[in-house]
């Protein structure tokens, strides 16, 4: 089992009971410092059991891992080389991400997986002077263009996604933001019509919630609050009022909604372990770009990353063990589900690196009881 490098704050269950949320706050610099060492101590115990200088297996758990694998590792390493992590099993990042492009099935890559390889590629610098490109040989950069190439998502005749959920709008968007910070070839127009969609549900609803139907059914969950955070990229394109009054509505509802367990929404098709990364990403980010209370963002987090911790044993999340009610869940893509999660703590940790330090000695409490009908 990973040993964490660092010990829970007394007072905090290792469970998910009651606990005393009346305890001190810690400093941002403290939580940055343990999602960062949570990140490095799994990655080391995955090079270590599973995959030999982070060559990650064709099969794990009995089932064929996927093409986008990789690309989580690529977009980790990119996390951890802005976090200033020099080495990793002894491994610097560009190295890691360098093998992981040798090894990628370009065209085979889709959607979340193009994104993130054109991110970890961005934190090493633009296409033209960035020195892992260079290093690769001409058809090794066409595989890399292809494989952060996502424009096969989007139907152009019927101007609609193809069998995606209304959130891929956000993923289309950010891949095209993605590509264009990387200094290649993008699609404008698809960009334009990406973000004007991602507006569109956002204003759609009158309170600035995601329904995640493509038929406005009313489906709001998990997707809502994640798919603002998935756009932070281009916040810069959305309407300030429109994203001001969105994130002041989704901040009140997760400061109604969080668990002892360190979950906010705890229905729909991505709980659990993923609901727990959310509340680590939300609060990170309120405390980078300021908004929400920032007593209860330090609180939700010193809780939240303890009960993230948890869910990881022999270096892989504990989560995906089961039978799960989506097709897309489960065994088969356990090693991807803990990249995942991964993932989210990396970034949550490079949004902490963008917030004040300030102290904030007087303690809060996260759990009262409460009697409030939700709207």
């Amino acid at each position: 089992m990973l040993a964490p490098q660092w010990t829970h704050d007394e007072g905090v269950a290792t469970t998910c009971g009651r606990m005393s949320s009346m305890t001190p706050l810690p400093a941002v610099s403290t939580l940055r410092t343990r999602l960062i060492e949570l990140v490095t101590g799994t990655l080391v115990e995955i090079e270590d059991r599973y995959a030999p200088r982070f060559q990650l297996p064709r099969f794990f758990a009995g089932h064929r891992t996927g093409p986008n694998d990789p690309t989580e590792l690529i977009f980790i390493a990119g996390h951890l080389h802005r976090l200033g992590v020099t080495t990793l099993a002894g491994m610097t990042p560009a190295a890691i991400i360098e093998q992981q492009l040798r090894a990628l099935d370009g065209p085979a890559v889709h959607t979340f997986g193009c994104y993130r390889v054109a991110e970890g590629l961005a934190a090493f610098g633009r296409w033209d002077t960035n020195p892992i490109i260079q290093s690769l040989d001409a058809t090794s950069r066409d595989n890399i263009l292809q494989a952060i190439d996502a424009t096969a998502a989007y139907d152009r005749e019927r101007r609609a996604l193809r069998g995606q959920a209304e959130n891929y709008w956000g993923v289309l968007a950010r891949c095209e933001v993605a590509r264009r910070s990387l200094g290649v070839a993008h699609d404008g127009k698809l960009l334009a019509t990406a973000v004007q969609r991602v507006i569109d549900k956002l204003t759609r609803n009158p309170l600035g919630y995601f329904d995640d139907s493509p038929d406005h059914a009313g489906v709001y969950d998990i997707y809502s609050p994640d798919t603002l955070l998935f756009v932070e990229p281009l916040w810069s394109m959305l309407p300030a009022d429109v994203l001001r009054e969105s994130l002041r509505r989704h901040d009140a509802t997760l400061g109604s909604l969080y668990h002892e367990c360190g979950a906010s929404i705890t229905w729909g098709r991505s709980i659990g372990a993923l609901s727990i990364a959310l509340s680590i990403e939300w609060a990170a980010a309120g405390l980078a770009h300021g908004f929400g209370p920032r007593a209860r963002h330090l609180g939700v987090l010193q809780h939240a990353i303890a009960r993230f911790t948890d869910g990881f044993d022999a270096g892989l999340t504990t989560a995906h063990r089961m039978r799960e009610q989506d097709g897309y869940r489960g065994i088969a893509r356990l090693m991807q589900m803990t990249l995942d999660l991964l993932g989210k703590a990396s970034f949550a940790a490079v949004a902490l690196g963008e917030a004040p330090d300030t102290p904030h000695p007087e303690p809060i409490e996260l759990f009262a009881d409460r009697d409030e009908l939700i709207r």
